[in-house]
């Protein structure tokens, strides 16, 4: 709730006064943008192969004047690292209990579907090609051999490339 409080007044001491009604775009102007478009959901639209929205979550948050791209590939190398994880217990037990699944990739149960369903869409060798172009993106991102392209430039090439694999 303190949050909510500190970011409403943050929104009024930035509009018009006399203004009547706030508006989404007023929200994302004073407050910040929402959720959609963060590392997080961009690994949830990859996971399941929405590839509109991921590249959309991508241009946007590569665009972000926050963005930094090793953090991006950051959280991109330990979703596909989990996804790794799971395959390995699968192939070595199909039969591994949910509780065996949660504690071998170390998140909350409420992200268990979404990197099941990850597993299906990244097979084990389709997974390595994608860790194997994440350090390559880490690379340019830090200033090695990314041509004039900027980070969110980047970021979507990478992700386009994520998709197209396979």
């Amino acid at each position: 709730l303190g949050k909510i409080a500190v970011e409403t007044d943050k929104m009024l001491r930035n509009l018009p006064e006399g203004t009547a009604a706030v508006s989404v775009d007023d929200i994302e102007r004073n407050v910040g943008v929402s959720r959609q478009f963060s590392v997080f959901e961009l690994t949830r639209h990859l996971s399941v192969r929405d590839a509109a929205q991921a590249v959309r979550t991508a241009t946007y948050i590569g665009g972000s004047p926050r963005f930094a791209m090793p953090m991006a590939v950051s959280a991109l190398y330990l979703h596909f690292y989990r996804i790794l994880k799971l395959e390995a217990l699968l192939q070595k037990d199909p039969s591994a209990s949910q509780a065996d699944r949660i504690r071998v990739l170390g998140v909350n149960p409420y992200f268990l579907r979404e990197y099941e369903t990850a597993a299906r869409n990244y097979p084990m060798p389709r997974c390595m090609r994608v860790i194997s172009l994440l350090n390559e993106y880490d690379y340019k991102g830090k200033g090695g051999d990314g041509g004039e392209a900027s980070p969110a430039e980047l970021l979507t090439e990478l992700v386009t490339k994520i998709l197209n694999f396979g």
